[in-house]
């Protein structure tokens, strides 16, 4: 609805540009509007820009779309953004513009008729003016069946230097072995110390006529007299050899895992699936980690797993969130959590039991999954680093308030150690690293961006009663004050703070500790070398809320934070 409304307004807003009878100021708005639809992803607003012919807008919209594929690298382009792109290629001013959306960025395209269009221009020697040469744009695609007009044209002689080598890269890529002949006719062409390229591309093709060809090049080169002969030469004796290293290495377990992990690594369509078809996108996660556990146990033995191990764990964690956060599948997401437990993750049973707290309302399972969780955390040899021995420490502190809420129903009073204080916040920085995992259930980390992303770390990118909105509106869970921790001093007063708190928190030990850190953040403000790691002192020190938030919260809970 947003889409069709700004629609129209840029087209309003467009055409009476045209017309210079604009009113002040609307063609900045119309810019920035347009930019909006471009992060969108906006067919609507795309064809209303293009049905304007409005070049100013379009370079806007481009920069909006460039922003989000950016950050979503290899997501294709949207069907009906694609279906514009190949309805205006032909159009000389909008053409080459329309071609940048999605060239130079990783944004993949999947219609053979952008191909045909695409194709039909690199062909005929008159490419227009691009941010990129025309290949990059040509090749970059899923699509199958643009290997055979592309050997045809590379074995007619057409595409010279760089297209042509470019082609026969591509075809090697794609294991298109009927695209041999042609590479090997281009090799036989070229001239001494130019066919390495084919050479290398006949090599990736692994077949016994590809190495015919490059057999035969060699046994040619041996009889020339210039360096350019030579050259090519060696760096073919080099290749072979280095072939031959690989055939050896390809028969070794190491070698295979690898290989094998590395095919099962996330589709770039994956993610694209988590707002489009939730439910596909959960099948589909779920059937890749549970082939990617399958691969690491019958790969054991290898010591690569340690680290496929710790991936798999991050998915699962991230897939149960998912469900519990954005499905509302509770109990299916404990599942989960139960899978990034079996693979070693260290916040799983904290998660599993949190859902078991705040989803299910089951005290009992949920005070067991707690006392559960203190004793792996009790039972960790800690090791040299100071601030992970007092992390533990605090976490253990958290998770005995916890059960005890849960058992009694006491909420925490009494003193925040220094060394508790040092340890909450990691807590903190928990909840910051969340930025870029993909894991965003609860859909905090464009605010996250933001934050960072402003002049203070205390908001100088967001709207304080904007981050009040967005907190007030999420899901009341453990996981929840976790990972808004960062944004508490950027809420717009007292009182959001304390309800904030309180929804997330019911035993009131981590509010407790999440002021002791603001207390020790306002301190050490300013002073050199001060007492927090200095990101810390610009998240939570000078902010007036947070100070008023704190008074009421000691008074009123009987706690003492420690000097």
């Amino acid at each position: 609805m947003f889409a069709r409304f700004v629609a129209v307004f840029l087209l309003g807003v467009a055409q009476a540009s045209f017309a210079q009878t604009a009113p002040a100021g609307s063609n900045a708005q119309a810019k920035e509007l347009a930019q909006r639809l471009g992060r969108e992803k906006s067919a609507e607003g795309l064809a209303t820009i293009l049905g304007a012919r409005n070049l100013e807008l379009l370079e806007a919209y481009q920069r909006g779309f460039h922003e989000t594929s950016q950050r979503e690298p290899e997501v294709p382009l949207p069907a009906a953004v694609e279906a514009l792109i190949v309805k205006h290629y032909g159009d000389p001013a909008l053409g080459p513009r329309l071609r940048r959306l999605f060239t130079g960025n990783w944004t993949p395209y999947a219609t053979r008729e952008l191909f045909d269009a695409l194709f039909a221009e690199w062909r005929s020697g008159k490419v227009r003016e691009g941010a990129l040469p025309i290949r990059d744009s040509v090749f970059h695609t899923p699509l199958v069946g643009i290997e055979a007009p592309l050997a045809e044209w590379l074995e007619s002689g057409g595409p010279q230097s760089d297209d042509a080598h470019a082609i026969a890269r591509f075809l090697a890529k794609r294991k298109y072995h009927p695209g041999v002949p042609a590479i090997a006719k281009r090799l036989r062409s070229a001239p001494p110390g130019e066919g390495r390229a084919f050479s290398d591309s006949l090599l990736q093709m692994e077949t016994d006529d590809a190495l015919a060809a490059v057999t035969a090049r060699m046994t040619w080169l041996r009889g020339g007299p210039g360096s350019g002969w030579v050259t090519e030469l060696a760096q073919l004796d080099a290749a072979m050899a280095e072939r031959q290293r690989q055939i050896a290495l390809q028969s070794s377990r190491a070698y295979q895992f690898t290989t094998m992990r590395d095919a099962l690594r996330p589709p770039p369509t994956e993610r694209a699936l988590r707002d489009s078809h939730p439910e596909r996108y959960v099948e589909a996660v779920s059937a890749r980690l549970r082939a990617l556990e399958r691969l690491a146990e019958e790969y054991r033995d290898q010591p690569a797993v340690v680290g496929t191990r710790g991936d798999i764990a991050e998915g699962y964690l991230g897939l149960g969130n998912f469900l519990r956060f954005r499905m509302k599948r509770p109990r299916e997401a404990v599942e989960q959590f139960a899978a990034a437990e079996r693979n070693g993750h260290g916040l799983a049973i904290f998660a599993a039991a949190d859902t078991y707290q705040f989803d299910l309302r089951d005290k009992a399972r949920a005070l067991a999954e707690y006392r559960r969780n203190l004793a792996k955390i009790r039972a960790i040899p800690v090791d040299s680093r100071p601030e992970e021995a007092l992390f533990l420490k605090w976490a253990s502190r958290w998770l005995e308030h916890q059960a005890e809420y849960l058992a009694r129903g006491r909420t925490f009073s009494g003193t925040v150690g220094r060394d508790e204080t040092a340890g909450a916040a990691m807590l903190v920085f928990l909840g910051a690293a969340g930025r870029g995992t993909g894991d965003d259930a609860l859909g905090v980390e464009p605010l996250l961006a933001r934050l960072y992303g402003g002049d203070s770390m205390q908001g100088g990118g967001v709207d304080r009663r904007e981050v009040g909105r967005i907190l007030g509106s999420l899901p009341p869970s453990g996981w929840t004050l976790m990972r808004t921790a960062p944004f508490v001093a950027s809420m717009p007063d007292a009182q959001s703070i304390l309800a904030h708190l309180a929804r997330n928190d019911l035993a009131g030990y981590a509010s407790a500790s999440l002021f002791a850190v603001s207390e020790l953040a306002d301190r050490g403000a300013g002073q050199r070398g001060g007492r927090l790691h200095r990101g810390m002192e610009e998240m939570f020190a000078g902010s007036q809320a947070l100070r008023e938030a704190r008074a009421r919260f000691v008074r009123e809970r009987g706690v003492t934070l420690a000097p």
